[in-house]
């Protein structure tokens, strides 16, 4: 075994008090003609240091787990650390200060930089697959197609005004619906007339133009009162 002089020493000394991270191996090549192995540096410091920190009960295990966690971005708060490892937040720092080493610094780094990034593409495949379910209830939904009660009968199915309550007006059927309303109309002033009533009534008999039309009584009164108000519209507009 190499013999240490008194110059060597305070080499590894030095180095050791002003680069606590450094590994032994990198602080064994100061010493000349690199003769002392880097685990001899480590067992002369621990019987030369005075300033020597208190030995840390930390397995290699820990070791790496905390150099991860404290690498992160941001930084594993000390008290998650502990709970971790399941040492004190005490032990934890005087390791992560006296202890560690530039390697398991730079191994710290790149294991928390790989899971962020594992992380970070399982959330946005996540958020893929949430967008794409939103898309396919929305496509669903908007595919729902509104069916109204129809009448069954032992022959042909028959339209009833219930059926039809919901359906579109047609041009047809607006020119129809007018031309009931006004014949009834019609028959109405003529009556009150021949009775010298001064005043007109609302006879319109909605229940025969609805079975006309073959639709309800309330459809065809909202529609026509529809019509009425749309072209006396026109004709102010015009």
């Amino acid at each position: 075994m190499p013999i240490w002089t008194e110059s060597d020493r305070r080499i590894v000394l030095k180095a050791k008090r002003d680069h606590p991270r450094w590994s032994w191996d990198a602080i064994a090549k100061l010493v000349q003609d690199d003769i002392h192995s880097g685990s001899a540096c480590q067992q002369m410091w621990k019987r030369h240091a005075k300033d020597r920190p208190p030995p840390t009960p930390l397995g290699l295990a820990e070791r790496r787990a905390i150099a991860k966690m404290r690498e992160s971005d941001p930084p594993t708060p000390w008290e998650d650390v502990a709970e971790k490892v399941q040492f004190s937040v005490k032990i934890c720092q005087v390791f992560y200060k006296y202890h560690v080493t530039d390697k398991e610094i730079e191994r710290g780094r790149q294991e928390a930089q790989s899971t962020a990034i594992r992380q970070a593409k399982a959330e946005a495949k996540a958020a893929e697959a949430k967008a794409a379910k939103e898309m396919e209830e929305a496509k669903k939904r908007s595919s729902v197609v509104l069916s109204y009660p129809v009448v069954k009968s032992k022959g042909p199915t028959k339209i009833t005004a219930a059926s039809r309550a919901y359906q579109r007006w047609t041009d047809d059927e607006e020119k129809q619906l007018l031309k009931h309303v006004h014949e009834f109309t019609a028959a109405t002033v003529a009556k009150n007339l021949k009775k010298k009533k001064q005043q007109q009534q609302d006879n319109t008999d909605w229940e025969e133009i609805g079975k006309k039309l073959k639709r309800s009584e309330g459809a065809c009164e909202a529609k026509y009162k529809q019509l009425t108000l749309k072209y006396k519209k026109n004709e102010i507009r015009g």
